[in-house]
């Protein structure tokens, strides 16, 4: 009687148990079956989970799939909407050939705060694609050229045709030192064939420049051009003889060279574009700390340039960049950019560049003047934030003026600023990051991320705001 009660029992038992493994499954296959619920706008994930998110797409979903050849190339351009190239833009069908192109220059800053990305998460993918783009192009041009990685640099890569375009990019080191560190992993040996090129170069556009002024044939653009040529080759220099302090002694030579002014091009100086001027100074700079070179007096053109709100008011030469088929490839912003309630990025990227450049100095010298140079142009760039109460158009701007103010505001200890950073982060956040997509756009009213409009700094920027600068051990500075 007992054994069959203890069996009806165990029946009655693995009855439950089913009936409740059933119901369980059900449950699961309900949740598993029922449509996605769309992601509200104000529900936004933490500034690391929105970059994470952004990576994930750019190193793995958003490379080339177009052409005969799919290649490991990350996208110039992606349709946030659907990770691809775009096909419309503003309602038009795309023509613009750069849709079609990749730019591994336009990239750096993007690899940088990959890599950053990899060191937070402990994941080798960050590194495994960058090394995938890189030997797309590497493969591409092995044959074809003596110095493939600064080739690939300054071209752009057709994706569809799958080569790369004849002549130089307008965007070719304009801006910023190449991240060497990261392309030295893939090969130190072309890395330095590389630097040794631009020094070459930096030497050859400042005797050209020299001779053209002599003659009086120089176009109005060519001594900013020399000194950005010379500028970079100097950062890139600096980033050698930290990174390889046993082979530098050549380096060293270059840049005791390299650093030194003209009578006439210090007095020219101060009428570079801002930008330029802002390289210069870093390079000088970064360059000092890595030979160990005095250079207090070399900086005191600082001082001689007063903050302005309009960019016209700066001397400055822009230059309007010409492909060598003799059309104009000038960029063009879109109407958003005039818009009542968005801020003028040029004249924004003009104080940042300068304001940037004066706190390195002030740190770098502890010279009191160069810190209220600093303060100036931060005053500057709020004063613009608040008069216009609006927001930049570009996610670069937004990722240099929160990585100016974190750094401003650490290096003083001044709260207001440190919670500007935060303020403009959070805008860059609602107004360029969409959730239902996990992508940030690079410019206002837009479904595009574009390498040109910057957003690697936005994600560096952002990477900032809780943890550290990602730009400290990298070649590649704001």
């Amino acid at each position: 009687m007992l054994v069959r009660r203890l069996r009806l029992y165990q029946i009655v038992l693995v009855w439950i148990v089913a009936i409740l493994a059933a119901t369980r499954s059900a449950e699961i296959l309900a949740q598993e079956t029922q449509p996605i619920t769309p992601v509200s706008r104000d529900t936004l994930p933490t500034y690391t989970e929105a970059v994470e998110a952004h990576l994930g797409y750019v190193t793995d979903y958003s490379v080339d799939e177009y052409g005969p050849i799919k290649t490991g190339a990350w996208l110039g351009q992606i349709d946030i909407r659907t990770s691809q190239l775009p096909s419309i833009v503003n309602g038009k069908e795309n023509h613009d050939l750069f849709e079609a192109k990749t730019n591994l220059y336009l990239d750096q800053p993007t690899m940088v705060a990959a890599m950053e990305m990899g060191r937070i998460t402990g994941c080798k993918c960050y590194q495994e694609s960058i090394t995938r783009y890189l030997q797309t192009h590497l493969v591409s041009l092995k044959a074809t050229t003596p110095n493939p990685l600064l080739f690939s640099l300054t071209h752009d890569y057709d994706l569809r045709g799958d080569s790369f375009a004849e002549y130089p990019s307008q965007y070719s080191l304009t801006g910023y030192s190449p991240a060497w560190e990261i392309l030295a992993y893939e090969s130190p040996e072309l890395t330095k064939r590389s630097i040794e090129t631009l020094i070459a170069e930096s030497y050859k556009a400042s005797q050209l420049e020299s001779i053209e002024s002599l003659n009086n044939t120089q176009p109005p653009h060519s001594f900013g051009d020399a000194m950005n040529t010379r500028a970079i080759a100097l950062s890139s220099i600096a980033w050698f003889c930290r990174r390889y302090q046993d082979d530098s002694e050549s380096f060293r030579h270059h840049a005791a060279a390299l650093s030194k002014l003209s009578p006439s091009e210090s007095k020219r100086l101060v009428a570079v574009e801002p930008k330029i001027l802002a390289n210069w100074t870093n390079a000088l700079i970064e360059c000092s700390k890595a030979t160990n070179t005095e250079i207090s007096s070399s900086l005191q053109y600082l001082n001689e340039i007063k903050p302005s709100p309009e960019p016209n008011s700066f001397n400055t030469n822009e230059v309007s960049k010409q492909h060598p088929d003799g059309s104009d490839h000038t960029r063009k912003e879109g109407p958003d950019h005039d818009s009542s309630n968005h801020l003028n990025d040029a004249s924004l990227s003009h104080h940042l560049a300068l304001g940037e450049a004066c706190l390195s100095a002030w740190l770098h010298t502890k010279n009191r003047e160069f810190l209220l140079a600093t303060k100036s142009h931060a005053e500057e760039i709020t004063d613009q934030l608040q008069r216009n109460t609006a927001i930049p158009t570009k996610a670069e701007t937004f990722g240099r003026m929160i990585h100016f103010y974190l750094r401003f505001g650490d290096a003083t200890e001044n709260r207001d600023y440190l919670s500007l950073a935060r303020e403009l982060a959070d805008k860059a956040m609602s107004s360029l990051y969409e959730p239902r997509l996990g992508m940030f756009r690079s410019k206002l009213d837009s479904d595009i991320c574009d390498a040109r409009d910057g957003t690697g700094f936005l994600l560096i920027a952002l990477l900032m705001l809780e943890g550290n600068d990602p730009t400290l051990g990298s070649a590649m500075k704001f």
